[in-house]
């Protein structure tokens, strides 16, 4: 019998990743502690690393092979991404990021999944299990839990890497996008605003948008003023960020 590439995979990367969790537990280099978490979605108990201990004792205790099996939890994480299992998904992702704490882009691709995907999965479970589509405000609460619980998977990531503009930058787009929160979104694309001498011009026009949208007209006006003088006159944004301060600049009177 054939076994699928990718259940072949996972199940390759499952055994290698015990196996150095079991290695890494035996050495006398300190306490390694693993806690078991129930999930809603499998009452089977599963390890996932204990964050409380911080990733320094685990990526000191594997050294440079560390990332290497970092790599293969992502590969775990991806292939229950593509199976919707999200409890497997979230311990994959947690195990990923404790191995290699300063790849950034698994905690950016992580948040979205989580705050993306993972809601629309549990929403499907909860279809499945009940027989019917639960009610608009289960689905929202559904959406709303998990959006924050990307949130302080980001929140995590800063902690190790707070001046990370990728990671801030992506906590603000989850603010925006998921949650249609101006006042949040603009503190995070503040913080970009200010650091760099020169923003990308998509964190200009997001951070000026969210400023409008909050009615904050003349600092929103201050940002596109700012923003048109770099712009080139044949570039095709020019015309309509000239359109935008137009247009604040009629609401600024009122």
């Amino acid at each position: 019998m054939k076994i699928p590439a990718a259940d072949f995979l996972q199940k390759a990367a499952v055994l290698i990743l015990g196996a150095a969790a079991a290695w890494a537990v035996s050495l006398p280099l300190g306490k390694l502690s693993l806690s078991e978490a129930d999930t809603e979605e499998n009452p089977a108990k599963k390890i996932r690393l204990d964050s409380s201990l911080g990733s320094g004792m685990l990526v000191g205790i594997l050294g440079g092979y560390g990332a290497l099996l970092s790599d293969f939890a992502w590969v775990s994480a991806y292939l229950s991404w593509e199976k919707r299992d999200s409890a497997r998904c979230l311990a994959a992702i947690d195990l990923a990021v404790a191995l290699d704490p300063d790849m950034s882009q698994f905690w950016i691709q992580g948040a979205r999944m989580i705050a993306y995907d993972m809601p629309h999965w549990k929403i499907a479970e909860l279809k499945k299990a009940g027989g019917a589509a639960p009610s608009e405000e289960v689905a929202k609460a559904v959406h709303r839990r998990l959006t924050f619980e990307a949130l302080r998977f980001l929140d995590r990531a800063l902690k190790i890497m707070p001046d990370n503009e990728e990671i801030i930058i992506e906590k603000g787009q989850i603010y925006l996008n998921r949650l249609d929160d101006y006042a949040r979104a603009v503190e995070c694309y503040g913080k970009i605003m200010q650091t760099q001498k020169d923003p990308p011009v998509f964190v200009r026009r997001i951070y000026a948008g969210c400023l409008e949208m909050l009615g904050r007209y003349s600092e929103s006006l201050k940002v596109l003023e700012d923003l048109i003088k770099i712009l080139e006159p044949d570039e095709p944004l020019y015309p309509i960020v000239r359109e935008q301060i137009s247009a604040l600049k009629k609401k600024a009177e009122k």
